[in-house]
C-alpha cells in the first residue's frame, strides 16, 4: 500500500491502475493495481524461500521477475541472480521444446 501510495503522490501509476486516498484510507482497485500487490506478495514469498526454486506461468506481466527470468517449457523459471545472458544450452532446449509441441 506505502508503494501505491508512493506512486500516486508521485503521479507514476500505470495505465489502469485505480489508487485513491480518501481521508487517509487507501483503496486499490482494477486488475493493474491488483496484479501489482500481487507481484509484492510473490516477491517476498521468493525472498523469504532461498532454498527453493520458482517457476511461473505468467498471464499478467510482474515487472520485478522481469531480469530473473528464463524459459522452462510452457513456464519460466524465476532465478536467483539476473542472468547475463541466456546460454545456447537453455535456447536448445526451449527451441527444442516449442518445436516438439
Amino acid at each position: 500500500m506505502a508503494d501505491a501510495v508512493q506512486r500516486l503522490h508521485n503521479h507514476q501509476l500505470k495505465p489502469g491502475e485505480d489508487v485513491k486516498e480518501t481521508d487517509g484510507r487507501l483503496q486499490v482497485s482494477g486488475q493493474v493495481a491488483v496484479m501489482t500487490i500481487n507481484g509484492l506478495l510473490a516477491k517476498i514469498i521468493f525472498d523469504k524461500n532461498p532454498n527453493r526454486e520458482f517457476y511461473i506461468e505468467e498471464s499478467f506481466p510482474l515487472d520485478w521477475m522481469y531480469p530473473y527470468l528464463e524459459p522452462h517449457g510452457l513456464i519460466m523459471k524465476i532465478n536467483r541472480q539476473p542472468p547475463s545472458e541466456l546460454s545456447d544450452e537453455i535456447i536448445r532446449r526451449d527451441h527444442d521444446y516449442w518445436r516438439n509441441r
